[in-house]
C-alpha cells in the first residue's frame, strides 16, 4: 500500500541522493555534534551542507502540513542565521486542482489590473468583492513566483503555495499571517458565508504590502 509515510521516506532518500551527487554532505535526522544548537528543539529530516550553504530540509505530506505549526517556527528560527536556509518539501497530493487545460499564467500587467480593481472595490466600500478579487490576484502571483523559482506549483493548493513561499523566505512572517487570514475570509465568502467585522485598515495594509512584494519581484520587461 502506498501510504504517506512510505512516500515521505522515499522522498527523503531521493533528496539525499540528489544532494550527495551535487557534492553536499548529508545528515539524516542529525543529532550530537552534527546538530546545530539553535535547532535543539527540532529534529529535521535532513541537513545538507556544501557549496557555502547549510540547508535544513523537512518533508511533509500535503495533509499533514495543514495543522503543522512547527514548520512556521522552524522557518523563523533558521531565517535568523546567515548561511542557513530552510527548505520545505511536500509530497505530491493524491489529487490536484481542476482547471481548464488552456489556462495560462497572468502577465504582470494583468496582475496590476486586478490589484487596481481590488482597490476600487475598497473605495466603493465593497470589501467582500475586494477580498475575492485580491485573492485571485494573489494566487496568480504565487504561481508566477512558483514558475520563476522552479517550485512546481502546477495544480497545488493555496496553502501549499503559501507555506512553500514562506519556508524559502519569499514571504515574511507578518505578510504570511495576514495572507492566511485573507485566505480564510475568501474561503468563507466564496462558499456562501457572511464575514462579519472585516478590518478595513488591516486589509488595506495587506493589499499595499502585497503590492510591494509584486514590485520587488518584477523583472525588467515583464509587463
Amino acid at each position: 500500500m502506498n501510504n504517506p509515510a512510505d512516500r515521505i521516506r522515499r522522498k527523503i532518500n531521493s533528496l539525499a541522493k540528489e544532494y550527495m551527487k551535487k557534492g553536499y554532505e548529508v545528515y539524516f535526522e542529525p543529532r550530537g555534534d552534527k546538530f546545530p544548537q539553535f535547532l535543539k528543539n527540532y529534529i529535521p529530516d535532513l541537513i545538507v551542507c556544501g557549496h557555502g550553504e547549510n540547508v535544513v530540509i523537512e518533508v511533509k505530506s500535503s495533509k499533514a502540513l495543514i495543522n503543522d505549526k512547527k514548520i512556521e517556527q522552524l522557518a523563523n528560527i533558521i531565517s535568523e542565521y546567515p548561511g542557513w536556509r530552510f527548505d520545505l518539501v511536500i509530497t505530491n497530493p493524491r489529487s490536484k486542482l481542476d482547471y481548464p487545460s488552456n489556462s495560462q499564467l497572468y502577465k504582470y500587467s494583468e496582475i496590476y489590473e486586478r490589484y487596481n480593481k481590488s482597490m476600487e472595490f475598497i473605495n466603493d466600500n465593497d470589501l467582500e468583492s475586494s477580498i475575492l478579487v485580491f485573492w485571485g490576484m494573489a494566487e496568480a502571483f504565487f504561481r508566477i513566483l512558483g514558475k520563476r523559482y522552479d517550485l512546481s506549483f502546477d495544480g497545488k493548493s493555496t496553502l501549499y503555495m503559501l507555506k512553500k513561499l514562506y519556508s524559502i523566505s519569499l514571504l515574511n512572517k507578518s505578510l504570511y499571517n495576514h495572507l492566511k487570514e485573507a485566505m480564510n475570509m475568501r474561503n468563507a465568502i466564496s462558499h456562501g458565508f457572511k464575514v462579519e467585522k472585516i478590518d478595513t485598515s488591516s486589509f488595506k495594509k495587506l493589499i499595499w504590502d502585497f503590492r510591494i512584494l509584486i514590485d520587488n519581484n518584477q523583472r525588467p520587461n515583464s509587463l
